[in-house]
């Protein structure tokens, strides 16, 4: 019959409004972060500071700190490191850093990963309520835009590229960091992802 809907019909148009979703929200977050890193010498705002629910909870228990970091492909981790090895200077390494992010780095959004990630200090009770619960719903609000985002909660290992893109993001802005902390990441469910607009 002409017009009549398949299974397959179905999941590819799931599959492009999940897509559009994503892509939606990284436009906005991509936008959020470079006025940041251009007005405000990179300081997190409202937008960068979801609210995060834990599965079982029904309080939030709080903001936590968030970092996008692009795809392997497009990564600028190898100079972030090179930037933070070649000096003790901390100024020096966020100037360095803001001249980086202030011009092109955040102007395509395809080129991010959807993960975000938040850092924790070495045996964070927070940390590991998180990572016990394994889901929970990170809550975004800035500009009269809201994004409810339910999200898979996981321990990021020391090889895996967002945690060194994490990392040595952090330690540009952070000159005391730890070699030791937790690095989280968090998966996003666009199938059951809200905004408003």
């Amino acid at each position: 019959m002409v017009g009549k809907l398949t299974k397959s019909n179905n999941v590819v148009a799931l599959e492009t409004a999940q897509k559009k979703m994503s892509l939606a929200f990284l436009g906005w977050q991509c936008r959020i972060r470079q006025l940041s890193a251009r007005r405000n010498e990179g300081k997190p705002s409202a937008a960068m500071l979801p609210d995060l629910t834990l599965r079982e909870e029904s309080e939030s228990l709080g903001a936590i700190i968030t970092v996008m970091s692009k795809l392997p492909h497009f990564s600028r981790t190898l100079e972030l490191k090179h930037i933070y090895q070649k000096t003790n200077d901390p100024k020096e390494r966020r100037d360095d850093a803001l001249k980086i992010i202030q011009e092109m780095y955040y102007q395509i959004p395809e080129e991010f990963s959807d993960v975000l990630t938040a850092t924790f200090a070495p045996g964070s009770e927070g940390a590991e309520a998180m990572l016990h619960a394994g889901f929970g719903r990170l809550d975004f609000e800035e500009f009269r835009q809201t994004y409810s985002i339910p999200v898979r909660i996981a321990r990021l290992t020391p090889n895996d590229p967002l945690y060194q893109a994490t990392y040595w993001h952090n330690a540009m802005f952070n000159p005391s960091i730890d070699p030791n902390l937790t690095i989280i990441g968090f998966q996003p469910d666009w199938s059951t992802t809200t905004s408003n607009p």
